[in-house]
């Protein structure tokens, strides 16, 4: 049987396991956002989850269950409507061709996943832990990034997340393209429709520098063990520092 792991599977004595090995908490940072007709709406927290729980198993510590409430990108409609959001109104597309993606329900002020975060990163200070990773949805974990330097000094905490040098594979790279799909047919290629491919012309909420159709779960799985080993570096430093200014 395969380690548990997830935090709202955990008994409290296997809490207290975990935690005194090592008191990590891995955060998803997902949305409930369209992906592309292939694409299931929690890719942002499904991958960062999937990828957490084999980091956990190699390092230790215990994976949140995701948030899918996150900031992003607004604008009005043009038209009067209600505004538009993320891929909604990407700056890359004209204003005349904005308008809603079936399912986007995730948006929320930038303060108010702030307010989000904080009530979080309290909770898990209460509990014990002394190290907490984010990843997932870009605006969201680029805030969590932004304010992270703050967040530390409040609450005494260690935080970060698992972007890559420019030069290396990352998670979560493009929207629902190749890096993206890729990554989902290697944690949960179940969820992957690669028969729902819309035509090149016809693909709005998708956007990367190679298409989806390329995407191949061996290419996913090679970005996952890339961002793992980097980040099980990380992690076991940040365990020996926290463990000698204990």
């Amino acid at each position: 049987m395969d380690e548990k792991v997830l935090y709202e599977e955990l008994t409290p004595a296997e809490f207290r396991t975990r935690l005194a090995a090592a008191p990590i908490a891995y955060l998803p940072l997902g949305t409930l956002e369209y992906h592309g007709e292939h694409l299931p709406f929690g890719v942002d927290g499904i991958v960062p989850r999937e990828f957490f729980v084999q980091v956990a198993r190699r390092v230790g510590g215990i994976v949140l269950p995701m948030m899918f409430m996150g900031p992003d990108s607004a604008h009005a409609d043009p038209a009067g409507g209600e505004p538009f959001y993320g891929m909604e109104c990407y700056w890359r597309l004209p204003k005349e061709s904005w308008g809603k993606l079936d399912g986007n329900c995730y948006w929320q002020l930038d303060d108010h996943f702030q307010a989000q975060v904080c009530d979080v990163l309290k909770g898990l200070k209460r509990v014990g832990f002394k190290i907490v990773v984010a990843h997932g949805h870009a605006p969201s974990r680029s805030r969590f990034a932004q304010m992270a330097p703050f967040w530390e000094k409040d609450f005494g905490l260690r935080l970060m997340t698992c972007d890559a040098p420019e030069d290396q594979p990352g998670l979560l790279t493009d929207h629902g393209a190749w890096n993206e799909t890729s990554l989902m047919l290697h944690v949960r290629p179940d969820l992957v429709a690669r028969d729902r491919l819309p035509p090149a012309e016809q693909r709005r909420g998708i956007w990367g520098k190679a298409a989806p159709e390329y995407a191949e779960a061996l290419v996913g799985w090679n970005t996952a063990e890339s961002v793992a080993g980097r980040m099980e570096a990380i992690l076991q430093k940040a365990l020996a520092e926290v463990a000698h200014a204990a």
